[in-house]
């Protein structure tokens, strides 16, 4: 549907499948990137989709792509290879590209939800909470694209090596509890 602002196109979706498939016991699920909204956006868009019989899940990070950036995956792709650590390292250091670009996106959603606030003090604020949870956790607020672009450039240039999508999502339903728990909560829909 193109992202989250989309979320109202599923409606045509639902109905075009309806007269498609003529199965009324039919479910209808949407999977949104959480991207930076927060949890009062969220409850809306679930709302919304409830009121129209479509149930609504989000990703646990910033897209789901962002399962991708396992250390733990690359760690055990690797048989802990001594270069992974710097290189991770430096791919989500506080200063890096990815932190400020991401950190530019953040602030648009952050300048969206605090309207009244000046310039000057959304950006302080919205710095503060950003690199607050960054600090905590890197990979689920990064952009979450550019980073598995990176990792996978990285390990096409270091080790002549290629990394399918299909090979993670394997590796992640049999070691990833986050990602367990959330396919699970699909499949429970």
């Amino acid at each position: 549907i193109g992202g989250f602002n989309n979320y109202k196109q599923t409606t045509y979706y639902k109905q075009a499948y309806e007269k498609i498939l003529n199965d009324p016991s039919m479910k209808f699920i949407c999977i949104l990137d959480k991207d930076y909204y927060n949890k009062h956006d969220q409850y809306a868009v679930n709302k919304y989709l409830s009121a129209i019989n479509i149930k609504c899940i989000f990703t646990a990070g910033k897209e789901l792509v962002n399962f991708f950036l396992n250390y733990n995956f690359y760690t055990s792709l690797l048989k802990n290879n001594p270069n992974l650590e710097p290189f991770w390292d430096d791919l989500f250091k506080m200063d890096g590209a990815l932190f400020e670009e991401s950190f530019a996106t953040y602030f648009t959603f952050y300048q969206e939800q605090h309207k009244g606030l000046a310039p000057g003090t959304a950006y302080k604020k919205a710095k503060e909470l950003f690199k607050y949870e960054w600090e905590k956790e890197p990979t689920k607020i990064v952009h979450g694209k550019n980073a598995f672009k990176a990792i996978k450039e990285w390990l096409h240039s270091e080790f002549r090596m290629n990394i399918y999508n299909s090979h993670l999502v394997k590796w992640l339903s049999r070691n990833d509890k986050e990602f367990i728990s959330w396919t699970k909560k699909i499949m429970d829909m």
